[in-house]
């Protein structure tokens, strides 16, 4: 028997299933996150649902659903019918109003619907979401104030190339501008809260955020960290890696239970 043949019966199937274990290994090693990223985060998903979470009854969701245009009949919902909604959500005293509506094309200041509602913003604490762009037509304003504690690690995906905004009128009445926009994960589902948009050289909040620092009248909110915390009065709030929230879904009853129709 030849040196050759039996170099070649040394290749036994557990030299082969040894070269087949490190190959699997090497991909996990390589591709293991992406793999079981998303089966993970529907496993967190189920977990997040075991424990009820705490409600406010403070908050309250006015949606400008089906039902409100049906209302209207052949009117359309225009800006006169948000500043009519918000003149009325005004008059029941609330802390804060959040708006996600980006109002942020036909500007013209001496349209019925734009003085309206402008005036609408003016009378209530409305604070009003932004959109991440490729370039900033407008820069978001009012900047809401921050604080930074040194050390502190700012995430990347914070940094945003420009900005939507709503109409200069709008901007120039709210309390504050703030980040509106949520990005989903691989499977399309939203599981987390970007904490902070940063654009040049200011820090804009996310909208729930603002909305509730203002609602509790907290203090200036203080960031720092490696990696990034939020503090707000006496309460640190913890951040991802990359610099986010994740949020507990809530499930349709609950929502239901909190949202009124416009």
């Amino acid at each position: 028997m030849s040196a050759n043949h039996r170099r070649r019966r040394r290749v036994t199937p557990l030299f082969g299933g040894i070269v087949a274990s490190l190959a699997a290994a090497l991909l996990l090693y390589l591709y293991g996150e992406t793999v079981f990223k998303t089966p993970r985060e529907l496993f967190f998903d189920n977990l997040t649902q075991w424990v009820t979470s705490p409600r406010s009854p403070d908050i309250t969701v006015v949606d400008v659903d089906r039902k409100a245009h049906e209302a209207l009949g052949s009117r359309n919902w225009d800006r006169a019918e948000t500043a009519a909604l918000i003149s009325r959500l005004a008059a029941a005293g609330p802390k804060v109003i959040a708006v996600d509506f980006v109002f942020s094309s036909e500007c013209e200041a001496d349209a019925a619907g734009n003085v309206a509602l402008a005036s609408a913003i003016a009378e209530a604490p409305v604070v009003l979401g932004f959109l991440a762009a490729d370039r900033a037509l407008d820069h978001p304003r009012p900047v809401p104030p921050l604080a930074l504690r040194r050390p502190l690690a700012v995430p990347e995906p914070w940094f945003i190339a420009g900005a939507e905004t709503s109409c200069p009128a709008f901007m120039d009445h709210s309390k504050a501008a703030t980040a509106g926009f949520l990005v989903g994960d691989e499977d399309a589902r939203v599981r987390r809260a970007q904490a902070f948009a940063i654009l040049g050289n200011d820090a804009y909040p996310a909208l729930a955020i603002e909305a509730g620092r203002l609602a509790a009248g907290s203090s200036t909110p203080v960031l720092g960290g490696e990696p990034a915390w939020l503090r707000l009065d006496h309460a640190i709030v913890p951040l991802d890696e990359a610099g986010n929230l994740r949020f507990v879904a809530s499930s349709e009853e609950a929502i239901a239970a909190r949202t009124l129709s416009a």
